[in-house]
C-alpha cells in the first residue's frame, strides 16, 4: 500500500528565501500521478540495474479514494487502465498487487475491476 503525498502549510522556496510566511495552497497527490511516477522511476532504474518488469503497465493494482466516506472509490485493474480513471477529490492511495495472486485475491480484483 502506498499512501500518497500530502502538502499542506508549506512555504515556497522563493518566499522562504525572502523570509515571507506565505503558505501555498494545499496539494494532494492523485492515484494517476503516483502511478505515472512509479512507471517513470521503473523505466529509469531499468537502465541502471537489472529489475526489468518489476513495475510495468500490466501490473495489477488498486486505486482508492476517500476510503471510509460515503463516496469512497475502489477500482482495480492493470496500471494502464487505472491510470486513466478519474478518482475525484482527495485523499488517494495505491495498492500494488503481487505478481501471483491467490484465488480469493483474484476474485476481489475481478470484483473491483468492474
Amino acid at each position: 500500500m502506498i499512501l500518497l503525498d500530502i502538502k499542506v502549510k508549506e512555504i515556497s522556496e522563493e518566499n522562504l528565501a525572502k523570509g515571507k510566511k506565505i503558505y501555498e495552497k494545499p496539494r494532494f497527490m492523485t492515484v494517476n500521478q503516483a502511478l505515472d511516477e512509479l512507471l517513470e522511476a521503473s523505466e529509469k532504474s531499468e537502465t541502471i540495474i537489472e529489475n526489468k518488469g518489476l513495475i510495468n503497465e500490466d501490473n495489477l493494482c488498486y486505486g482508492v479514494a476517500r476510503i471510509g466516506s460515503e463516496n469512497q472509490i475502489v477500482k482495480a485493474g492493470k496500471i494502464k487502465d487505472i491510470i486513466k480513471f478519474d478518482f475525484g477529490k482527495p485523499l488517494h492511495s495505491v495498492v500494488l498487487c503481487a505478481k501471483t495472486l491467490s484465488s480469493i485475491e483474484k476474485e476481489v480484483v475481478e470484483f473491483y475491476s468492474k
